[in-house]
């Protein structure tokens, strides 16, 4: 079974889990924020205008309307972060 898919015990508030999942490797969370946002902007990057109404796999989102949440989504986690 796939490691991120069974099931862990809800880690207490304020003390998350500090260790990847799969490489047992301590988990720097600015770090990967920081690498999640990279990943992020590169993705958006290579975003065209003439893809931003096609379809997703959720038939209530678009292109730009997913772009549109993961852009806020990530404005937002950085912004409670402080960075």
């Amino acid at each position: 079974m796939n490691p991120l898919l069974q099931h862990k015990p809800a880690a207490p508030l304020g003390d998350p889990f500090d260790q990847h999942p799969l490489s047992g490797e301590p988990v720097d969370e600015f770090a990967s924020a920081e690498q999640a946002l990279d990943a992020a902007h590169h993705a958006i990057e290579t975003i065209g205008d003439d893809d931003l109404h096609r379809r997703t796999p959720c038939p209530d989102w678009d292109v730009q309307a997913l772009a549109d949440h993961l852009i806020d989504t990530l404005s937002r986690l950085g912004a409670a972060a402080g960075i």
